[in-house]
């Protein structure tokens, strides 16, 4: 298993962590959404 703190420089933790969650919530679509 990669950890991904040890890959990513500690000055772009932040910036990479709210890209990955922009990519997420731009790319993947919940099955049974709750509205």
């Amino acid at each position: 298993m990669i950890i991904l703190e040890a890959i990513v420089d500690p000055d772009d933790v932040y910036p990479f962590h709210f890209a990955l969650i922009t990519h997420g919530r731009q790319v993947c679509r919940a099955q049974k959404p709750i509205m």
